[in-house]
């Protein structure tokens, strides 16, 4: 559960991430009797882990750059063409200057961002990227159930979204529905990118 800070309004939340993990290991190490097993607590470790969404900052630039970057490689692209969307993947201070642009943070190690982009009366989600290490634990969704609050305090009732087909299925549990695609090309291949929208709009 995200929990926003109402002194900071959008520009801050917490998520702690590891509990459920937690629950688990001790559930199996806790014997039918209810008592912890012999030796058992000695070797479990318990972290509990605390993610911080803030507004990102010019200096985050290259630090939410190398997050875009090692994301997308997950899908397994090619290099060529991980070179090919540099212009894309590169986030500049100019960029989060201007634009609406918040990150995770783990401590002091951003692990995740997303921007929205104001297009005259519409409004586009144009990144949403979690560091590969800190995947599956729940992020994406902190992540976009913060753009989907923030665009609400700009005024919107949702947004569009231009997605890599690989991440369709993450938007779409979260609540966008397809609506159309976009043909693009890389290194002379061709490919469909899924156009989707969230909410009214």
């Amino acid at each position: 559960m995200v929990r926003l800070d109402s002194s900071e309004g959008m520009g801050r939340s917490k998520r702690r991430s590891g509990s459920r993990g937690v629950c688990n290991s001790l559930s199996r190490a806790v014997g039918s009797a209810g008592v912890l097993k012999r030796g058992v607590l000695e070797r479990l470790r318990i972290r509990l882990i605390v993610i911080e969404i803030f507004r990102a900052k010019p200096a985050n630039a290259q630090a939410l750059s190398a997050i875009a970057f090692s994301a997308k490689r997950v899908w397994g692209y090619p290099e060529a063409w991980i070179a090919a969307w540099r212009h894309v993947l590169t986030i500049t201070p100019e960029f989060l200057a201007n634009e609406e642009t918040f990150c995770a943070m783990e401590g002091e190690t951003p692990v995740g961002f997303y921007a929205l982009i104001r297009e005259g009366e519409r409004l586009r989600l144009e990144h949403l990227w979690v560091l590969p290490r800190a995947m599956r634990r729940g992020l994406g969704r902190a992540l976009f159930e913060h753009a989907v609050a923030r665009a609400k305090a700009l005024g919107f009732d949702g947004f569009e979204i231009e997605g890599d087909p690989n991440a369709e299925p993450f938007y779409l549990r979260m609540g966008a529905r397809r609506v159309g695609s976009v043909l693009s090309e890389v290194c002379g291949e061709r490919r469909e990118l899924p156009t989707l929208r969230f909410g009214s709009v």
